[in-house]
């Protein structure tokens, strides 16, 4: 079924959360924690998908539930790598070129001013 506002809202527990006093966080509620993760360094691809990709996880990464995010990978040191993971799915995409490989009067002149808020010499 879809989603439907309507009844959504003739529901008797519609907006029960927000009524309350105090809101338990989903990471006392449920024991989730999150982090992340920088590097100077490029990702191996194929350990990063051993790593990532196996089962059963071991190590630090065995109640790895979600990933996502932009990954630099060895070979492709001009192009960024589109990482995600949820539950056993994981994949890495191709992604946009990293700015350090683009020349600087190639950048769209509307986005200058915000890639040099974030900017980092390779």
């Amino acid at each position: 079924a879809r989603f439907d506002m309507q009844r959504a809202e003739e529901h008797p527990n519609w907006l029960k959360e927000a009524r309350k006093n105090e809101h338990t966080p989903e990471t006392v509620e449920y024991g989730i924690s999150s982090f992340v993760f920088r590097a100077r360094l490029p990702f191996h691809p194929e350990r990063l998908h051993t790593a990532l990709g196996d089962r059963p996880r071991a190590g630090a990464l065995k109640n790895l539930l979600r990933l996502k995010g932009f990954v630099w990978l060895a070979p492709m040191s001009s192009q960024q790598g589109v990482a995600a993971l949820a539950g056993t799915q994981f994949a890495v995409t191709p992604g946009q070129p990293w700015w350090a490989s683009v020349k600087r009067e190639q950048w769209p002149a509307d986005l200058k001013e915000d890639i040099l808020k974030d900017w980092q010499n390779p």
